[in-house]
C-alpha cells in the first residue's frame, strides 16, 4: 500500500502545505487505515492508567488550622472541554485524554524539576475501548535505509509505520512549532473518524505507553497522590562528528591544511572520525584522521 519507504516524511511535509496535494494526503492516509487493521488493540472496560499533572491544590485541617499541599481534585485531573492546547494528538480546543501505562513515565511526561510537585492520579476505562498501537514498529525507514537489506513491501510497510510510532513519541516543548504536530494530528482525526477510540505510543520518557483517548468519558479518576520530584537525570549519547573553529585549534588546523590566518579560520569545520570523541579545548581529545 505504501508507494516509498519515506511515505511518511512525504506526508507530514505536505499537511504543512497551503496549497494542492490533497489527493496524495488522502491516498496516504487510505495505506495507514488498511495496514492499521493488524496493528489494532483492545482494551478492556475497567482497564487502570495513570494521568499526572504538575502542581498542587491546598487543603486546611479546621481542626488544627494546618494549611498543605494536596493532590488535585477529580476535576482539575481531566482536560477542561471548552479550552486545550493543541498536542501531539489534539487540535486546539479539542481536547482528548491522555494516560500512560506506568506511573514514572506519566509523571516525567510533565517535565517536573526537582522540587516540583506531580499529583498522580489512577483513571478506569469506563468502556471497552479499540487503539491503534503505533508502538509495535521499531525500525523506521532510516534505519532501513542504512542496512543492506532488499525493502520488500512488508518491511516497506513496518518502516513507515516505525516513522509514524516515532513521529507520536517525539516529546516537543512549547518552544517547538505548532507545525509539527499536524502530522499527527491529521492522522489521529483519520483514526477517530474511522471509529477508534484512541492511540497509543511508545514514551521517550521511560518504560510503557502513552495513550490518547479521544473521548473525555471514556475514562475517569479513581484516586490521586500528591508527589515530589527527587531528582531529574538525562543520559546523552553522541551521534555526529564535532565541529571546530580552526582558529582556536591551530595544531589541528595546521595537520589538516587549513591556514588559521585567514577567513576559512572563522568557518566551523568538521573533521573525518572513525569513533565519536568530544572537543571541549585543544587540550582535549581530538577527532582521529
Amino acid at each position: 500500500m505504501f508507494t516509498e519507504a519515506q511515505n511518511f516524511h512525504r506526508f507530514a511535509w505536505t499537511v504543512s502545505q497551503t496549497d494542492g496535494y490533497a489527493t496524495e494526503i488522502e491516498s496516504f492516509l487510505e495505506a495507514v487505515l488498511v495496514t492499521a487493521k493488524s496493528r489494532i488493540r483492545r482494551v478492556p472496560k475497567g482497564a487502570i492508567f495513570f494521568r499526572a499533572q504538575r502542581g498542587y491544590e491546598l487543603w486546611t485541617d479546621d481542626e488544627d488550622e494546618i494549611t498543605v499541599a494536596d493532590a488535585f481534585g477529580p476535576v482539575r485531573m481531566k482536560p477542561r472541554r471548552d479550552n486545550a492546547d493543541p498536542g501531539r494528538v489534539n487540535r486546539k480546543d479539542v481536547p482528548c485524554l491522555y494516560v500512560a501505562t506506568d506511573r514514572n513515565p506519566a509523571m516525567a511526561e510533565v517535565r517536573p524539576w526537582r522540587g516540583a510537585y506531580v499529583t498522580l492520579a489512577q483513571f478506569k476505562l469506563s468502556k471497552d475501548c479499540v487503539l491503534i498501537d503505533c508502538s509495535v514498529d521499531r525500525r523506521t525507514t532510516l534505519d532501513m535505509m542504512f542496512s543492506d537489506i532488499e525493502i520488500t513491501p512488508e518491511l516497506r510497510e513496518q518502516g513507515v509505520w516505525g516513522d509514524i510510532g516515532a513521529a507520536f513519541s517525539k516529546p516537543l516543548t512549547r518552544d517547538d512549532s505548532l507545525d509539527q504536530y499536524l502530522a499527527t494530528q491529521v492522522l489521529a482525526d483519520r483514526f477517530k473518524t474511522a471509529g477508534y477510540d484512541g492511540v497509543a505510543y511508545k514514551s521517550a520518557l521511560g518504560e510503557g505507553k502513552n495513550i490518547a483517548l479521544f473521548d473525555l468519558d471514556a475514562a475517569d479518576p479513581i484516586n490521586g497522590t500528591l508527589y515530589e520530584a527527587e531528582s531529574v537525570s538525562y543520559e546523552f549519547q553522541q551521534k555526529n562528528n564535532t565541529y571546530f573553529i580552526p582558529k582556536h585549534y591551530p595544531d589541528l588546523a595546521s595537520s589538516m591544511g587549513l591556514e588559521t590566518s585567514e577567513a576559512e579560520a572563522e568557518v566551523p569545520h568538521s573533521a573525518h572520525v572513525d569513533r565519536y570523541l568530544p572537543m571541549e579545548s585543544e587540550g582535549g581529545d581530538e577527532p582521529v584522521e
